[in-house]
């Protein structure tokens, strides 16, 4: 469906059960057919990778990556986060997984967000427009609201709170540190803070770079990469299976991608699609430890399923798996059962869906996110790959 149809703003629901934490508790969020073997090709010089996708010290790293910001939050929405269900929460696994330790699971709105449930965002809120909070909100790092706040509920910030409208509310509000509000402050029922000014300019910024020119533009890269090796999938539908080892390949037909085809990663992978893909997952996609693949789709990319990342699955490969989709039909992210989506999904131009219980290990740019359940993500900094050494 398109924006025009469901792209307006909407205060949605976040009803269920997010442990809530106060000051001086601890935070209680649990941590939770035949083979067809392609021959090798270089791995592209801008990966700055061998065919094992290290670095010749043997550490994994890459270039420093001009679409990093992208997946710089657990996160981030081009206009606005409407969800209706139980919840949403973030949690950095970073350092738990040996990666960098500097990154938080942020969350940036760039348009206006509704909590009438729970949040836990475990890093910086940073919402552009107006936020409405009648629910638990507890917020580890900055909350910034551009727009009007106005809160019903509980809402406990560890450091602090910027507003650039009017703050409203009858619920209890705390923040461990300061409270800033541009506008008027008119509020009836129990507000702590360390300090407070009034009529401060709100710095005027937004979170996630979603104006043209910051923008990746996935049909042109699908474009210019259509001399990459073609993927030999005559129809997609079968027991096919071929796997792919480091380099650019190459499908000038998105619907082949149907059936039981099975296709392995073996290194470090760009594949190149064009047109619309009507469904990944039902584990399309296998990943050997220690693989990776970026998935550009010039046009839509309507579902995204089960995928399955190591041997055996792996948390820390869950940088491993990148979507980048040029399309504005919206993206259903459908995990059937009890398993888990390892991945992350670029698409600055369309809605992002998710069905039921979702927990993402990775990150989520879209244009609108909108749901029935509730949504985790938990957010494995460096997504894009880290910086490798000077020699």
């Amino acid at each position: 469906m398109k924006a025009s149809n469901e792209g307006r703003v909407r205060w949605v629901a976040f009803v269920g059960f997010v442990a809530f934490a106060g000051c001086g508790q601890q935070d209680p969020l649990n941590h939770p057919g035949p083979d067809v073997e392609l021959a090798q090709t270089p791995v592209p010089e801008e990966l700055g990778q061998d065919s094992t996708g290290q670095d010749s010290t043997g550490q994994d790293c890459s270039p420093a990556d001009p679409n990093a910001e992208i997946f710089d939050h657990a996160v981030c929405v081009c206009e606005n986060l409407g969800e209706i269900g139980n919840g949403l929460s973030t949690e950095s696994i970073s350092a738990l997984l040996g990666g960098p330790s500097h990154h938080e699971a942020d969350v940036g709105v760039n348009g206006s967000a509704g909590a009438i449930g729970n949040m836990f965002i475990d890093g910086v809120l940073d919402v552009r427009g107006d936020l409405g909070a009648i629910g638990n909100v507890r917020v580890k790092n900055d909350f910034l609201v551009g727009g009007n706040l106005t809160n019903a509920g509980r809402v406990v910030v560890d450091t602090d709170v910027n507003v650039g409208g009017d703050m409203s509310g009858v619920g209890y509000f705390r923040t461990k540190e300061s409270l800033s509000v541009s506008g008027n402050l008119l509020y009836f029922g129990a507000l702590f803070h360390q300090s407070i000014q009034q009529g401060n300019p709100f710095p005027v910024h937004t979170p996630c770079p979603c104006n043209p020119e910051d923008l990746i533009n996935v049909a042109a890269l699908v474009e210019q990469n259509q001399g990459a090796q073609a993927i030999p999938l005559a129809s997609g539908i079968g027991n096919n299976e071929i796997t792919l080892h480091a380099g650019d390949f190459y499908s000038a037909d998105g619907s082949h991608f149907i059936g039981n085809s099975i296709i392995r990663v073996a290194g470090a992978v760009r594949l190149f699609i064009e047109d619309n893909v009507d469904t990944i997952g039902n584990r399309m996609f296998k990943l050997e430890d220690g693989a990776e693949i970026d998935i550009y789709i010039s046009g839509s990319l309507r579902t995204i399923g089960n995928i399955l990342v190591g041997t055996p699955a792996n948390d820390a490969d869950s940088r491993a798996v990148r979507f980048y989709v040029g399309g504005d039909d919206s993206v259903t992210i459908d995990v059937v059962g009890n398993e888990i989506f390892r991945g992350a999904v670029y698409a600055p131009q369309a809605d992002v869906h998710f069905i039921g219980n979702m927990v993402v290990r990775g990150a989520i740019f879209a244009r609108n996110i909108y749901g029935i359940g509730n949504l985790m993500v938990f957010y494995n900094g460096g997504i894009t790959g880290e910086e490798c050494p000077p020699e």
